[in-house]
C-alpha cells in the first residue's frame, strides 16, 4: 500500500507546485514607465506632454493575451487567464479575449447580441491601430460600454459598466495594440 501512495503523493505535489508556479509567475503584468497624456488620441498617448492638466499614464503589456494599452497610472491591473481587470477603487475596466470563427466583427457582434439577448446602441464602427472594431452601449440589467476589436481570429472586448470610466475606456481602447 505504501508503494502505491508514495507515487500518487509525489504526482499530487508536482501538480500543486506547477499550479502555484503558473499562478504566481506566468501571468505577471509587465508595466512600463509612466508618461503624461493630455488627450484620448492614440497617436498622442505615446508622446510626453508638459501640460499641467496632463494625466499620468503607463504602458501596460500582457504577454499572455498579446496586447498592450496605455492606462492611467491610478489604475491597478489584475491579469487572469483570459481577462484583465484594470481597477480604480471599486470600479474597473475589463479586457477579455475570445477565439471566434467569424471573418468580420459585424457578424460576430450581431450573433453575440442574438445569443445573449441584448441590443448594442450608439453603435460605431472604426479602425483602431489597423484593426476593425465596433463600440457601443449595451443596456440589459444595467448599462455597459463595450469595444469589440477583431484581431487574427480573436475578439478583444474592452468594457466597463461604470459611466464615470467611459472616458478612460475610450482612451484605453484607442491605444490598443496587438503584439503577435
Amino acid at each position: 500500500m505504501l508503494k502505491f501512495l508514495l507515487p500518487i503523493s509525489l504526482i499530487a505535489l508536482a501538480i500543486i507546485f506547477g499550479f502555484y508556479f503558473f499562478q504566481n509567475y506566468s501571468n505577471k503584468p509587465t508595466p512600463k514607465t509612466s508618461i503624461p497624456s493630455a488627450t484620448r488620441s492614440a497617436s498622442n498617448l505615446a508622446s510626453p506632454t508638459s501640460s499641467p492638466s496632463a494625466t499620468q499614464t503607463k504602458l501596460y503589456q500582457s504577454k499572455n493575451l498579446k496586447f498592450s494599452v496605455v492606462v492611467p497610472a491610478d489604475f491597478q491591473p489584475e491579469e487572469k487567464l483570459t481577462t484583465i481587470n484594470l481597477s480604480k477603487g471599486n470600479m474597473y475596466i475589463q479586457i477579455a479575449r475570445v477565439a471566434i470563427n467569424y471573418n468580420n466583427i459585424q457578424d460576430y457582434v450581431q450573433q453575440l447580441s442574438k445569443l445573449n439577448n441584448f441590443n448594442l446602441t450608439q453603435k460605431e464602427s472604426s479602425v483602431i491601430n489597423g484593426y476593425h472594431s465596433i463600440d457601443g452601449i449595451i443596456k440589459s440589467t444595467g448599462e455597459e460600454k463595450d469595444y469589440f476589436i477583431l484581431v487574427d481570429g480573436w475578439v478583444f472586448t474592452i468594457s466597463t459598466n461604470s459611466r464615470v470610466l467611459y472616458n478612460n475606456l475610450d482612451q484605453i481602447a484607442q491605444s490598443f495594440k496587438y503584439i503577435p
